[in-house]
């Protein structure tokens, strides 16, 4: 009866009991599914971060935190991706929802900048 349930779910991770209660494998990277909730724009904001994030950002914050420096030039590679100040709709900036920017910055920025 299990395996029968199991073959008809769409998620692999699902895990049946025998009370029919269903749970999912819990996603630690996000934990209260906030991906879903957000708009495409944001979505696509957070994997720009993300991308750039783990590509550039990783290895000069391990280095900068070695060496016990602050790399300014982080912060003018950011102002060119349109990170700073996105929340702001004059000056030619975008204007970005906070919640586009505090996805893109706030988790980024947090879960790259531990030792």
């Amino acid at each position: 009866m299990i395996s029968t349930r199991l073959a008809r779910c769409s998620k692999p991770f699902v895990r049946f009991f025998g009370s029919g209660t269903v749970f999912e494998k819990f996603n630690f990277e996000d934990a209260f599914d906030l991906n879903s909730q957000l708009t495409e724009e944001e979505r696509m904001i957070s994997n720009v971060a993300k991308q750039f994030a783990q590509e550039k950002l990783m290895p000069r914050i391990k280095e900068a935190y070695n060496k016990e420096y602050f790399d300014l030039s982080i912060m003018k590679e950011y102002g060119e991706l349109g990170f700073l100040g996105c929340t702001i709709k004059d000056y030619g900036l975008p204007g970005v929802s906070s919640t586009a920017y505090g996805k893109s910055l706030a988790f980024i920025l947090v879960r790259f900048d531990q030792p």
